[in-house]
């Protein structure tokens, strides 16, 4: 059992407190920055939460969310020098903040560098290579990313730009202990080098620089495999079935059938949950794992689950409290033409919106979403936050949408969280 397993299980007030709050496992995770140009900026949180065009929700999402990101520093345009100009400002000094935690930060950059007209090469390599030595120097371990593929490396020194930018990483970066995150076959259309512009994999990009969730995702998959090789896995769920300190919904475990169905919904659901799209049924868990899956397919459209029936959550929490919505998704392998996979926490003043948070929400951008972990667990999270003032009612539901396909939910839950 790793230490942020343990640490559910701790007492989090002095002894002669009662708990009242499950504990914020991001206070105690390895702390990342990321940093880099609009690829990167497209990870930005949104005032409504974190969009599926991102490569690094993807990654936490697969890897389960073994790390916490308060520093995204990404902007549209920047090349090497101007991420180099903006480091202190914008990495060390903010991260300087969490000195008693092990740190991470993402380097992605050089993209907008190999555009140039003429040979870059060795300038944009000494400038990742003063990035990745000053945040050793500040005890921020770099993990690099390789450059992802433009339609404007369109002749032959541009061409060059490009994949001089690659071939460097390739080979400074084992070289000299930095590790590598190498996305060029799981986006790039066709063999390394390129002889033609460097162009993504149909229907990763959508203008050819930018990624589509499809894209955001071949960039975060090789990402989530080096976050699971450097990380301790954590355990953001509860173990057992029964309901624990901090928890403000029934039967997170999905145990029975006795849950409700709306109007557009058929089949079977567990206790307390319902199904308001979509064709329910349960399967048994052989993981090891307690409790029972939720398992979810899609009907005509879509399926929509949430808790049963009046879905407001009206108790257990006063404006000021923290919360996080959270759920353990399996991917059946079978999804046709999926349009979004989405939780939301919603936060309500009677029959009014308040604000809305979610994690993997689409953008004008996201184009379809491939399956990001064929018959294999995923974890959908939103961001810890502050109940707004004037809450009387939170509320907390997943989509998925498409032609057709299978999840199964296994643990869901809306907790209050504390330090």
């Amino acid at each position: 059992m790793n230490l942020l397993h343990r640490a559910r299980h701790l007492p989090i007030f002095a002894a002669e407190q009662e708990p009242t709050t499950a504990p914020d496992l991001d206070a105690v995770k390895p702390v990342f920055a990321l940093i880099g140009d609009s690829i990167t900026a497209g990870c930005t949180p949104t005032s409504s939460g974190d969009t599926n065009v991102g490569y690094w929700h993807w990654a936490q999402a697969i890897s389960g969310f073994r790390a916490y990101c308060p520093v995204y520093a990404g902007i549209g345009g920047n090349v090497t020098s101007q991420v180099l100009g903006r480091l202190e400002t914008d990495v060390i000094i903010p991260m300087a903040a969490y000195t008693d935690r092990d740190r991470y930060c993402i380097v992605m950059a050089g993209v907008n560098d190999s555009v140039n007209a003429s040979d870059i090469i060795t300038a944009a390599t000494d400038n990742l290579t003063q990035i990745y030595n000053d945040l050793i120097a500040a005890g921020i371990t770099p993990i690099a990313m390789t450059i992802t593929p433009t339609i404007y490396a369109n002749d032959a020194t541009k061409l060059a730009n490009w994949t001089g930018i690659n071939d460097w990483l390739r080979v400074y970066c084992p070289a000299n202990g930095i590790t590598l995150v190498d996305n060029i076959d799981e986006c790039l259309d066709g063999a390394y080098p390129p002889t033609a512009p460097p162009t993504w994999k149909t229907d990763y990009s959508h203008d050819g620089v930018h990624p589509t969730a499809q894209g955001a995702l071949a960039i975060g998959a090789p990402l989530a495999a080096t976050l699971a090789a450097l990380l301790p896995a954590v355990d953001h769920f509860e173990a057992g079935t029964a309901a624990f300190t901090g928890s403000l919904l029934s039967n997170h475990a999905m145990l029975g059938t006795g849950g409700s169905l709306g109007t557009d919904g058929s089949g079977t659901v567990a206790d307390s949950w319902q199904i308001l799209y979509g064709v329910g049924s349960k399967a048994a868990r052989s993981d090891g794992i307690a409790g029972e899956w939720q398992v979810l397919e899609i009907g005509a459209s879509s399926v929509r689950f949430n808790p049963s029936a009046g879905i407001d959550v009206t108790s257990g929490f006063v404006p000021g409290d923290k919360v996080v919505a959270q759920a353990e998704v399996y991917c059946v392998d079978d999804w046709d033409t999926i349009t979004q996979l989405v939780i939301y926490m919603e936060f309500r003043s009677g029959s009014s919106s308040l604000d809305v948070l979610s994690f993997l929400a689409n953008n004008p951008n996201t184009g379809e979403i491939v399956n990001p972990a064929p018959d294999d667990t995923i974890t959908l999270r939103t961001a810890p936050v502050i109940v707004p003032a004037g809450t009387t009612a939170i509320r907390t539901y997943l989509y998925f949408v498409g032609a057709g396909g299978t999840i199964r939910v296994g643990r869901y839950e809306l907790n209050k969280v504390g330090a």
